[in-house]
């Protein structure tokens, strides 16, 4: 891994939860150059939607460029991620753990007559720790 890599960071913004990490994009995978920062944001919203950012920032010009913005995944709070470069595939990996979120596959849901679990609309459930990588 590179010295250079803030880990499992999470910080309160008007009351929601933001978390954030930041990699040099060995591979320049989503950046354009190993002169960029890869950042990854991960944030909830009013309604306890997860979504996530990638910022590529330019370290010698100190100018950013937005890769994804407002990327939905999942319901929940409180998001915490980790990226790592590897060497064997030469692609960046994101971990992201959130908690209050949503189980598709859970007894309740697979045994209720309607709606089929591939058709229920997730919301936050208090207590439920989710994983996205």
């Amino acid at each position: 891994g590179s010295p250079y890599h803030l880990q499992n960071n999470i910080y309160s913004f008007n009351s929601h939860f933001v978390g954030f990490d930041i990699i040099i994009d060995e591979y320049n995978t989503l950046c354009n150059s190993t002169q960029e920062l890869l950042i990854a944001l991960m944030y909830e919203d009013s309604h306890k939607n997860i979504n996530c950012s990638f910022i590529c920032f330019n370290i010698i010009e100190s100018k950013y460029n937005e890769v994804f913005s407002n990327v939905y995944v999942g319901v929940g709070s409180n998001p915490s991620l980790s990226l790592i470069n590897d060497n064997n595939s030469n692609q960046i990996f994101l971990m992201e753990t959130n908690s209050n979120g949503y189980c598709y596959n859970s007894d309740k849901h697979n045994k209720r007559a309607y709606p089929s679990v591939c058709d229920s609309t997730p919301s936050s459930i208090k207590y439920l720790l989710n994983y996205n990588f």
